[in-house]
């Protein structure tokens, strides 16, 4: 297993509670991993801490999407971070701890075996909201019928946030499909997903717990909802 060959990307917006933590849990465990935090606009210490732990670790890249004067949004900084990484693969996830970070060397394993895309699924969520579970369930079926009727690769978790990449294969679907990935939206793995044929992608999947946000907040907008509606039918 070759983390050397592995880039993290996460994305974040006032993530100082648990940013700092994330990563030394990620360099200690895997030192030769970089880690690429996209950041949209934080206004508490995510950038103090990441650029301080990247003053002592190479490795680990703090990117300011607001500096820049970036178009806002979870997959343009999801993107934005794709292209920024320079290794074969490509792992996402968040940093409030919901995405275990025991399942990296699985994800990693799964890619390094042939597959172009590893999703990690949520098999089982604790503590959900019962008015959420019904409209999520409910989003997810439409999607997955929206990716059937378009004969493109689905997924027991259409909307995972928690996924490996092969690096040159996701960067070359964008490319060609700029287009019908909602910027501002939240589904990169749907876009990326309607964006593909069957027979281009070598999937696999790894179930896990998802369980309750030990830090920071959700960030879903209604907003957020408008932009899943653009995804199915962009």
């Amino acid at each position: 297993m070759r983390f050397n060959d592995v880039t993290v990307v996460i994305p974040t917006i006032n993530e100082d509670e648990s940013i700092g933590r994330l990563i030394k849990l990620l360099t200690s465990n895997h030192q030769k991993m970089s880690v690429i935090v996209v950041d949209d606009g934080s206004t508490d210490k995510t950038k103090l801490i990441v650029t301080g732990l990247g003053s002592k670790n190479k490795r680990v890249r703090f990117y300011d999407r607001k500096m820049i004067g970036l178009p806002k949004g979870l997959t343009n900084s999801m993107i934005d971070g794709l292209n920024l990484s320079k290794t074969k693969y490509v792992i996402f996830m968040d940093a409030d701890f919901q995405h275990p970070v025991y399942l990296l060397p699985k994800i990693l394993t799964q890619l390094e075996n042939g597959n172009n895309m590893v999703i990690a699924v949520r098999a089982k969520v604790y503590n959900q909201i019962l008015y959420r579970h019904i409209i999520s369930s409910l989003f997810s079926t439409i999607g997955s019928l929206i990716l059937a009727s378009n004969q493109s690769p689905t997924s027991k978790d259409i909307f995972s946030g928690y996924f490996g990449l092969e690096r040159t294969f996701a960067k070359r679907k964008i490319k060609i499909n700029r287009k019908r990935f909602v910027g501002y939206g939240y589904k990169f793995l749907f876009d990326l997903l309607k964006s593909t044929s069957l027979n281009e992608v070598r999937k696999a999947e790894i179930p896990y717990t998802f369980k309750a946000r030990r830090y920071g907040s959700s960030k879903a907008t209604f907003k957020h909802g408008v932009a899943l509606l653009k995804s199915f039918v962009t």
